[in-house]
């Protein structure tokens, strides 16, 4: 299954895009974070309370109601300041701000960088949609297709290194003074990184969220979208025993009998492939770059060392060779595959290079934290945890 990664540009521009058959709304801001139970209405366009989301454009007319215990920390536009609410609250925005009979605990102005940044731009989220109600209107989205795996990180001029450092400055000097669930500070480098094409310093600084808060939706999103802009974009595949199998996808291998090929899945899904224990895991690699590429695959052995599985140690070098615009599919090419011997997770790192990589140095990255792995711009790592379930044998 091809997968197209789409970036959503939240901008937080003075006007909105009027829907028929709705009065013309302004945006207010924009949700950076919230907890608990909260909802929001428009006598315009959402009559109906529904859930709020972070990442939501804020509009005037919009009423959000803060049920106990719950918390919300918006961007406000024009005043560029950062609010923090604590329930039970309702908050009825209009064109100047905020009216509600209690107080925000939190207001902070943010830096004019910062809030030059959000006004122009928005903030980046991968993938991230918030749609309103019946699908008539996406709120808060605007934004181009990119094409995964599409370039290298882009060489930078001076005046552009200029405008990265400053913003890695003006980061670090946000997080000093950040709450605990605070996270503008890396959202905002991430975007100013991602309009750069600056994968390799965007995933260190994923990986750091992720560690902090490893269900988060909209890191997670970071993660798969960073992965997909990768030179070399990978999918998975299953091999299943089948007996009976004929025709296309089928493949007899010699001593295990007929197995037929199942399923094509992004890196994304690589959680939730279904693979059982007995199943066959092999991969399809597409260089989408226009220069030549070396891909290596290591696993985790019985011994819990990490162990290159391909190329292997009786290939020539050329063979881990991936050529601009050629897809590999390594059952075919090579015969590769991983047997899910045993119920559990298989641990797997695909590591790729613009040059060949030795194995011993392959070994002593493998062994590295993924973020120390990923440091460099030139060899790049995805991790991927593969659940493998029990094989049910159902007796006739």
């Amino acid at each position: 299954m091809k997968n197209i990664s789409i970036i959503f540009i939240l901008g937080l521009l003075l006007t909105a895009i009027p829907v028929p058959g709705t009065a013309y709304l302004r945006d207010a801001g924009i949700i950076l974070n919230i907890s608990g139970t909260i909802t929001y209405s428009n006598k315009t366009d959402v009559q109906t309370p529904l859930p709020v989301q972070a990442f939501m454009k804020i509009r005037s007319g919009d009423s959000i109601c803060l049920h106990q215990d719950s918390k919300i920390t918006l961007y406000l536009l024009l005043s560029e300041t950062r609010e923090t609410w604590h329930g039970p609250a309702v908050l009825n925005i209009n064109n100047s701000g905020i009216k509600a009979e209690t107080t925000p605990v939190h207001v902070e102005k943010l830096p004019s960088a910062v809030a030059r940044h959000i006004n122009r731009s928005g903030l980046t989220v991968p993938n991230f949609r918030t749609a309103r109600t019946g699908g008539v209107q996406i709120r808060g989205m605007s934004g181009a297709v990119l094409n995964p795996g599409a370039s290298l990180p882009l060489k930078l001029n001076e005046r552009d290194q200029a405008a990265v450092r400053d913003a890695e400055k003006i980061c670090e000097n946000m997080k000093k003074q950040a709450q605990k669930d605070d996270y503008l500070p890396e959202l905002y480098l991430l975007s100013v990184l991602s309009k750069y094409d600056q994968y390799s310093k965007a995933e260190i600084i994923v990986d750091e969220l992720l560690k902090k808060d490893e269900k988060n939706p909209v890191f997670n999103q970071w993660k798969y979208w960073i992965q997909e802009n990768y030179p070399v974009r990978c999918e998975l595949f299953l091999m299943t025993a089948d007996p009976f199998c004929t025709g296309s996808g089928c493949t007899d291998i010699y001593n295990m009998g007929k197995y037929k090929k199942t399923g094509l899945f992004s890196i994304t899904q690589a959680d939730s492939i279904n693979a059982k224990q007995g199943n066959i895991l092999s991969f399809n690699l597409t260089n989408t770059s226009e220069t030549n590429y070396y891909c290596y695959i290591l696993n985790i052995n019985s011994s819990g060392k990490w162990e290159i599985m391909f190329p292997d140690s009786a290939d020539s070098p050329d063979t881990s060779l991936l050529k601009p615009g050629n897809v590999y599919n390594l059952f075919e090419y090579k015969y590769f595959g991983l047997i899910l011997d045993k119920p559990g997770k298989e641990i797997i790192r695909i590591f790729t290079s613009s040059l060949p990589v030795e194995p011993s140095e392959l070994l002593k990255k493998a062994s590295d934290s993924i973020s120390a792995a990923k440091t460099g711009d030139d060899i790049r790592v995805m991790q991927l945890v593969i659940p493998v379930d029990k094989e049910v044998i159902v007796s006739p």
